[in-house]
This record gives C-alpha cells, sequence and structure tokens, in this order.
C-alpha cells in the first residue's frame, strides 16, 4: 500500500553499493507487483489525503504479471564492461507476484538477472560473468493487529483526517507536488512529486505514480539535485492479474555460485535520541573508531551491527554520512570486479577508482545519488557513505 510503502527506505552496507541498489530495486519492485490491469483515462482530481486513503483501502489481488523497465544512471561515470548485466546499466523483464511472493527477470546481453522474494528472505542473481548470488532478509514487520491512531477499528487504514495530519508534518521537510491525475501502464493513475526542503544531500526529488483503483505504485522515479531526468526509475509497462503458478517461484541459483550476504546482522540498539551519544555503549567494540564530529557533522548515532562490527551516523537528514565499521576478519569480502565472461581478461571487468585514504589503499563510488569510499587500515575494514559528493565522503574518511 502506498502509505507503507512512502514510510519505507533502505540503506545498509556497501558491498560496493550495490547492495543498495539491488535492495532498492527489490522494495521498488514489490510495490509494483500488486498493480492491476484497467483501461484508460485519467481519474478525477482529488485532494492527497483523499488519494492515499483510497489507495490504502484499496483491496489486494491474487496475482499479478508485468512487464517492467528499469532505468539506472548511478554508474554513468564507470567504464561498463561490454554486455554489463542490466542491474548495472537499466534494462527491461517481467515481473510476478501471488501470495507474498516475487520474482522479477531482467534481461542482459551475457545472462538475466533474477530477484525471488518468498518466506521473508530472498536472493538477487547475477547470470551474467559475475555468477554472484546476494542473499538478503526483508526487514520484519511490527505486529499490525493494533492498528493506526484514528483507524476504524479492526483495520489499518488510516482515516482522512490522519493522513492529513502526516502529509503536514511531512510538508515541513518536503514541498509535495500533486497528486496529478494521469495514466501508467493504461491504468488511471495518480502521481506524486517530493522535492526535499534540506539540500544537504544531492537527492533533489522522487515521484511516485499509484494506480487510482488499487492504490499500488506503477511508477517510481528517483532525481538527482538539478536533474531534469531521473538516476533511477521503475516502471510498470503493462499488467495482467490473475492466479500465478507456484511453479513460477521455483527458481534458484545454481550451486556453484559466489555469494555474498546483505543482511549482515539483526541484533540492534536503541538510538541516542539526539544527545550525540553512544547508544548502549556496552555492546559497542572497544576499539570503534568514531571520533566526535567528521566532515564538520557531530557524531548522532552510534549502534552495534553484531560481532566485531558498528554503524557511526554524523549529522541528520540527507546530510549525514554512515561510517561501518568491521574488524578485517569479520567483515564480509567485497564483491571482486565483475568479468562478463569466463575469461578472466581484465579488459572485460569492471572495476571501481581507487583512493589513498591516510596512506592506505580504498576504493570510490561516485554516483548522481551519493558516494562511497570503502578501506582498510591496522585490520579494522571502514565503508563511508552518504548523498554527498566523493570529495566530501573523502575528508570523512580521512578524518578517522
Amino acid at each position: 500500500m502506498v502509505v507503507s510503502f512512502i514510510r519505507r527506505a533502505s540503506g545498509r552496507s556497501l558491498l560496493t553499493f550495490l547492495g543498495t541498489v539491488v535492495a532498492a530495486l527489490v522494495v521498488i519492485a514489490t510495490a509494483a507487483s500488486f498493480a492491476l490491469g484497467g483501461g484508460g483515462s485519467p481519474p478525477p482530481a482529488k485532494p492527497l489525503a483523499n488519494a492515499l486513503h483510497d489507495a490504502a483501502a484499496a483491496p489486494d489481488v491474487q496475482g499479478v504479471s508485468a512487464h517492467v523497465d528499469f532505468t539506472n544512471h548511478l554508474f554513468d561515470s564507470l567504464t561498463m564492461p561490454e554486455g554489463s548485466q542490466p542491474l548495472l546499466k537499466g534494462g527491461s523483464g517481467r515481473l510476478w507476484a501471488t501470495d507474498g511472493k516475487l520474482r522479477v527477470e531482467l534481461q542482459g546481453d551475457t545472462g538475466d538477472v533474477q530477484i525471488v522474494i518468498a518466506n521473508g528472505s530472498g536472493f538477487v542473481y547475477d547470470g551474467g560473468g559475475s555468477n554472484t548470488v546476494y542473499r538478503f532478509t526483508l526487514p520484519q514487520q511490527g505486529d499490525s493487529r493494533s492498528g493506526d491512531r484514528g483507524s476504524p477499528a479492526g483495520h489499518g487504514v488510516p482515516a482522512i483526517a490522519q493522513i492529513q495530519k502526516r502529509i503536514d508534518k511531512a510538508s515541513k521537510n518536503a514541498t509535495i507536488d500533486g497528486p496529478q491525475p494521469t495514466t501508467f501502464a493504461n491504468e488511471p493513475a495518480y502521481s506524486v512529486r517530493i522535492t526535499p526542503k534540506d539540500s544537504g544531500g544531492l537527492i533533489g526529488a522522487a515521484e511516485l505514480a499509484w494506480d487510482a483503483a488499487r492504490g499500488v505504485p506503477l511508477r517510481i522515479a528517483v532525481y538527482a539535485r538539478g536533474a531534469s531526468t531521473p538516476a533511477l526509475e521503475l516502471q510498470v509497462t503493462d499488467i495482467s492479474f490473475g492466479p500465478v503458478p507456484a511453479s513460477t517461484f521455483d527458481v534458484q541459483p545454481p550451486g556453484g555460485a559466489q555469494v555474498v550476504d546483505l543482511t549482515g546482522s539483526q541484533r540492534a540498539a536503541q538510538p541516542d535520541h539526539g544527545t550525540g551519544t553512544r547508544a548502549h555503549p556496552e555492546k559497542l567494540p572497544a576499539w570503534l573508531n568514531d571520533p566526535a564530529t567528521l566532515a564538520g557533522r557531530a557524531r548522532s548515532d552510534a549502534k552495534p551491527t553484531g560481532p566485531g562490527g558498528a554503524v557511526v551516523v554524523y549529522g541528520r537528514g540527507l546530510d549525514a554520512i554512515v561510517v561501518l565499521e568491521h574488524r578485517a576478519d569479520n567483515a564480509k569480502a567485497a564483491p571482486k570486479p565483475v568479468p562478463t565472461d569466463d575469461s578472466g581478461d581484465p579488459g572485460t571487468q569492471l572495476t571501481f577508482p581507487t583512493v589513498s585514504i591516510g596512506g592506505a589503499n580504498g576504493t570510490q563510488l561516485s554516483t548522481p545519488l551519493g558516494s562511497v569510499v570503502n578501506f582498510e587500515r591496522d585490520g579494522i575494514s571502514y565503508t563511508v557513505l552518504g548523498s554527498q559528493p566523493a570529495s566530501v565522503i573523502e575528508t570523512a574518511a580521512r578524518g578517522l
């Protein structure tokens, strides 16, 4: 549903930023999977609170089959090997969903990308040259039986007045334009553009379009600041609905594939609620490198990520910088450059720029929406990331 969808957010470990892209694609595709077929002209205009209420109250469907287009301009600054897989450069494919299960298949020149979700977990398999499986676990949802305040008894749909209060609160931090009546995938739809008022990050705007009758996204796009075309976009191009055979989801990657775990530890600590002090300091590693300030931003949160690791946040909102630290012997191995064939020829590999951080060699990835630096020093692996230019992330990394 649109209300819960808007509240979702991603952001985890680096794994060279591909994990973030994969997770975002999975969330977007999950939402898009429940759109219905129908026909034709834009729906009537209505206030945003009413449109969101109708979307949240819309009925579910048995299953869906769809064609989707995925656009990705995050890696345009890199030299792409011939035939790079579609998660890196975008592509088209198919989507199937039913009863909590999802499968997305994007076609590429060197092999398909498969995304499969079932029973709260899933994987992304690159069937091209890398032969790599990225496994993940979806966050558990809270108990919905209590419902929302202001919701009708026994239902999880907020009242229009309650939705309007949330819109008013969100409007303090973002400009919300819409809903604009339109069509997507031949569906009557509403479209909203959200522009952050916080100019600290590189994210300029996000656009969401959802089916007017069933209330589920048909398109989502994220724009870099000042850009007129999206850096990331997923949209449904046509839809049919009805039962989907269970065999559609019986897809497993080959046993010999390299496995990368994107989930990490599920242990969590309570935030410091803005005090700038460590949360549950007894659980944080004694070796943790967390100066009080970094790149001009004060430390705002710190929590363990399991044995041998922690995450520290500097600043707030879109201006924040996140530092992930692990003992090098406990840190998950980052994926190797991705070959496009089995020859091992370095000329067919995707490689990332290198950077020197205090004498340590690291890798850097700069995209229109943010940057990442990864390096290892004195037995500790550091990943520094944020919606910032590469120069700001480098400055933060050198401050550790």
